[in-house]
Formats: structure tokens, C-alpha cells, sequence
């Protein structure tokens, strides 16, 4: 298991380089070191706590994920996204633009983009040129 976190703390320092390339490598071993570690945890936490409550821990470890996504993505990740686009100041950010669609409006639109299936779709949505 510490082989794997290591393995995964240089996974991440390659994502933060942005090194041309890299992308698909890391991705692909970081996948493999999550799935080691998940399937490793199962007879770890077995050995140690016993089978007793076994399918208690088992939901913690289950949780742990999602959760930690939720509250480091959305949570935290927002918030700093958040406080970064007020000391920049730049008008219409949290609304849709012709550049990018940021906001409570994006989530509209996307949905809208998809789930049309005419060929009057960017008559619906306001999609940017390319």
C-alpha cells in the first residue's frame, strides 16, 4: 500500500508538470494504483478489525471516495475558484458569454445541447464558433 501512495504522489507531481504527453500515462497509472489500493484495503481491514463488523467498515471504505470528491472538488475547489474570480473582477464571468459558459447556466445548456437532437440545436444554445 505505501508502495502505491508513493507511486501516486508521483503520479500527481507528473499532472501538475504539464509535461506535453503525459497526460494518458499518468491517468492510466494512477488508475492502476487506485485499483491496488482498493483491492488491497478489503483483506487489510479484515486482518486487522476482524470480520465481526466487517460489512461496516467495508461501507466506510466505500464512502470514504465520494466523499472526499465532494468535499475537495466541490466544496473546496469552488470555493477557491470562487474568491480567485472576484479578485479578478471580470465582468459576466458567472454568467454565459459567446467565450465559455461559466455558471448556474452551464448545466442548462449543456443539458439543452445534448438532449436536442435536431439539426436546429445551436439555435437552442448559444454555442461559440470554433
Amino acid at each position: 500500500m505505501t508502495c502505491t501512495q508513493v507511486i501516486m504522489i508521483i503520479t500527481y507531481l507528473l499532472f501538475a508538470s504539464a509535461i506535453d504527453g503525459i497526460l494518458y500515462a499518468a491517468t492510466a497509472l494512477l488508475g492502476i494504483c487506485y485499483g491496488v489500493q482498493f483491492s488491497i484495503m478489503i483483506p487489510t481491514v479484515s486482518e486487522l478489525f476482524g470480520l465481526k463488523h466487517f460489512g461496516l467498515f467495508y461501507n466506510f471504505m466505500s464512502l470514504g471516495n465520494p466523499l472526499g470528491a465532494f468535499l475537495f472538488s466541490g466544496l473546496l475547489a469552488g470555493y477557491v475558484y470562487d474568491n480567485e474570480a472576484a479578485k479578478q473582477q471580470v465582468p459576466n464571468l458567472l454568467s454565459c458569454s459567446s467565450i465559455s459558459c461559466l455558471g448556474p447556466n452551464c448545466p442548462v445548456q449543456a443539458a439543452g445541447t445534448m438532449g436536442s437532437h435536431s439539426p436546429e440545436a445551436h439555435d437552442i444554445v448559444d454555442i461559440p464558433a470554433m
